[in-house]
């Protein structure tokens, strides 16, 4: 495997001396901040808001949020333990005052603290094995009501417009499938492709 192909690999899942590279390389990429900015402009948050990230990387939507919102506090999760440490480090204040929490581990098994007011993912749910039982477990830790944003921009295999939509179309059949309510599907311009947000919302209570 060449280092190009080495390094793309670590996208996935980051770890050692590539996984530190891949980090700074998500925590800087313009299209990466332009989604994860994105997403957090369509979760309608509030200032003291209680959000869950899937997929946290290195910490770069923790600290646009909380640099918003102050009074607000913040999840996430990601199945790399590398980068949890990378983005406890960049958010060390904010994890020391009770703001933020970092944990490593698999969405589908991870403790998820709720009840939250939102939460959102970006270029995360493409990758879990299923997706419709990952959403299920969004929609109970999240409060009746709150919005679950799921971001996609298709950056590997077929990387076209029609790839993204249709990927977004089949993620809100399973957000249906998985109980979520109020579906909408958003597009946001963006280089090389279009980025996807499938905006739904946790059930009502039974």
């Amino acid at each position: 495997m060449g280092f190009r192909s080495a390094l793309i690999a670590q996208f996935r899942r980051p770890r050692g001396l590539l996984g530190r590279l891949a980090g700074r390389i998500m925590f800087a990429r313009a299209s990466n901040r332009q989604r994860n900015d994105w997403a957090l402009d369509l979760l309608g948050l509030t200032p003291e808001a209680r959000v869950l990230e899937i997929g946290s990387g290195p910490g770069y939507a923790a600290g646009r949020l909380l640099a918003r919102f102050p009074s607000a506090s913040y999840v996430g999760i990601d199945h790399s333990d590398l980068m949890v440490r990378q983005a406890a480090g960049r958010l060390r204040a904010a994890v020391s005052a009770g703001k933020a929490r970092f944990v490593a581990g698999p969405v589908e098994t991870a403790d998820l603290p709720g009840p939250f007011d939102t939460a959102f993912s970006c270029n995360v749910l493409q990758f879990v094995a299923d997706r419709r039982a990952v959403l299920r477990r969004l929609g109970a830790a999240v409060k009746p009501g709150g919005r679950i944003v799921t971001v996609f921009q298709p950056r590997s295999g077929k990387v076209s417009r029609e790839a993204g939509e249709a990927w977004a179309k089949s993620c809100a059949d399973d957000c249906r499938a998985a109980g979520l309510t109020d579906l909408r599907i958003e597009e946001l311009p963006l280089e090389p492709v279009p980025a996807f947000a499938v905006v739904a919302h946790a059930p009502p209570p039974r």
